[in-house]
């Protein structure tokens, strides 16, 4: 059998070293030192969106293979992400596999035959091109492990866990976008929003996207019926209990729209005066994610007022009174 050539990756390296410390080229590989051979013996397939949670720990043990031939300049993260990808890919154009990013067995193989038979890697340190200038990577990209419940009727509660989350992300569930979303870097909370089309059940993706991009899709199983349709309710009113007339005050009303996510809120109020100013009933809406709206009223004759607050949504609507004494 013919004696087989393995090539070192990136034979013309040496010249770069060779670049002057301020060009634009040297400035744009990070130097990386190679560790020793190592043994990665992956014994599940891999490819792109996996985690060492589905494959066994294997995407670490072939990132460290990766970074110890000198593919794979990061710290391994047990993620598949393109920057692996990419490192499977130039392991595969050296190696003469066909170079489609997936960890099948012929990529495997490969793998063992280098690392578990006492191969010396390619000898010292050098520049390698990466796909960007950060090393390592300044954020990683959203991560979706899994979603409880993964099933359920609109207005559901899910929890979602991964990695990658900020302080403020965006979730996009079939279609409809969600701004806003806390999570603590590993999980989030979000409701399964009411949309048209949709309450009578069907499978459903959504994903996750931060500054640092776009998590993978995960799918959520939408059954019959719906959360939605709770009363919203009136959690406080916040106003003076005595003004002089015409003084203008402000009143600030809160509520909580149980079940739903989005959609405008009707606020309005009767300010008890309105024989006398038939203009001064007031009115506004606000969209649910703000959960309160503020009044703002002069009384022009001492008495004593009982402003009633109204808050409506789809047809139900709950209201509340406060109590204001107007002195001269």
């Amino acid at each position: 059998m013919p004696t087989r050539l393995r090539f070192a990756p990136l034979l013309f390296l040496p010249a770069l070293l060779l670049l002057p410390p301020g060009s634009a080229l040297a400035q744009g590989y990070p130097y990386v030192s190679q560790p020793a051979a190592v043994c990665a013996a992956i014994s599940h397939p891999l490819r792109q969106g996996l985690s060492d949670r589905t494959a066994g720990g294997d995407v670490t043990r072939l990132q460290t293979f990766l970074q110890s031939r000198g593919y794979f300049p990061y710290y391994p993260t047990g993620y598949f992400g393109s920057f692996t990808r990419a490192a499977v890919t130039a392991f595969q154009r050296v190696e003469r596999i066909p170079a489609t990013g997936y960890v099948g067995p012929l990529t495997i193989a490969a793998i063992d035959s280098l690392g578990c038979t006492g191969a010396t890697p390619a000898a010292s340190p050098y520049y390698f091109p990466l796909p960007s200038a950060s090393y390592p990577p300044t954020a990683a990209v959203p991560y979706i492990q899994y979603a409880t419940p993964n099933s359920g009727p609109e207005g559901s509660t899910v929890t979602v866990i991964g990695s990658g989350f900020t302080a403020s992300n965006t979730l996009n569930f079939n279609g409809y976008t969600m701004p806003g979303i806390y999570s603590n870097g590993t999980s989030l909370t979000f409701t399964v929003p009411s949309m048209v089309g949709m309450n009578s059940g069907g499978v459903y993706s959504f994903n996750v996207v931060s500054q640092s991009g776009s998590s993978n899709y995960y799918a959520f199983t939408l059954t019959s019926g719906s959360l939605n349709g709770t009363q919203p309710a009136i959690t406080g009113i916040n106003g003076p209990v005595s003004i002089t007339a015409g003084q203008s005050a402000t009143w600030t009303v809160n509520a909580t729209f149980p079940g739903y996510y989005f959609g405008n809120a009707q606020y309005s109020v009767q300010w008890g005066d309105e024989q006398s100013y038939p203009y001064a009933y007031g009115t506004t809406a606000y969209p649910l994610t703000q959960g309160s709206a503020t009044f703002t009223h002069a009384y022009q004759t001492p008495g004593t007022y009982t402003p009633t607050f109204t808050v409506s949504l789809n047809g139900q609507q709950v209201s509340a009174e406060a109590s204001v004494t107007v002195t001269p």
